[in-house]
């Protein structure tokens, strides 16, 4: 099993770490993984510090002595930026959704990389883990998630309201066509109660 998740809550302003309600939630999140079986074989964050608080919070939750690796894919610039500073002003431009749905769309957004270069390389990164068997916990934000799962579910348009909130995410599986070849699955939210 694969999950993507967006970091807990995080501050307002600054340098946005996780507020202490989102401590708590990162670290209920990980003991409702331990409660339901679901211990990931490994843990990947994004290296922004609201994500890698989130990764430390759920390994203490599972009780578990998982290190945590770090992966610009999941943020930093992420799997969409090719120019950080150019990137910046339109999320400084639009709202998180209208960005999400600019690359959905395949709108010229300067500082962006087309949706199909941008997702190769963490379907590449999320095939390696599945071809060797691994559970695998990603932590991330949500400019990176949803395009992604759009991506891979065909989603052509997203709406306000299904930009995902803090801790909540998606688990991606592959799915074995008829011939025997694997073919990604759809993308199905999680279920997970977050304390």
């Amino acid at each position: 099993m694969i999950l993507l998740i967006r970091h807990a809550e995080k501050s307002p302003a600054g340098e946005q770490c996780l507020t202490s309600q989102g401590l708590d939630d990162a670290l209920n999140y990980g003991k409702q993984l331990k409660q339901q079986g679901m211990q990931p074989d490994e843990i990947i964050s994004s290296p922004v510090k609201r994500c890698i608080q989130t990764a430390e919070k759920i390994v203490e939750g599972l009780q578990s002595g998982l290190d945590i690796q770090r992966s610009r894919l999941l943020g930093n610039p992420g799997i969409f930026v090719a120019d950080h500073k150019k990137a910046a002003k339109a999320f400084d431009k639009f709202t998180v959704c209208k960005v999400v749905n600019m690359i959905i769309k395949g709108e010229e957004l300067p500082g962006f990389l087309s949706i199909e270069d941008a997702c190769g390389p963490l379907m590449d990164e999320i095939q390696t883990k599945v071809d060797l068997n691994k559970s695998v916990l990603y932590v991330s934000h949500d400019t990176i998630i949803m395009p992604f799962i759009a991506y891979l579910s065909g989603i052509k348009k997203i709406d306000e309201s299904e930009i995902i909130d803090y801790l909540d995410g998606y688990a991606v599986e592959k799915e074995t066509n008829g011939d025997g070849h694997l073919s990604w699955g759809f993308a199905t939210k999680l279920e997970l109660a977050k304390g």
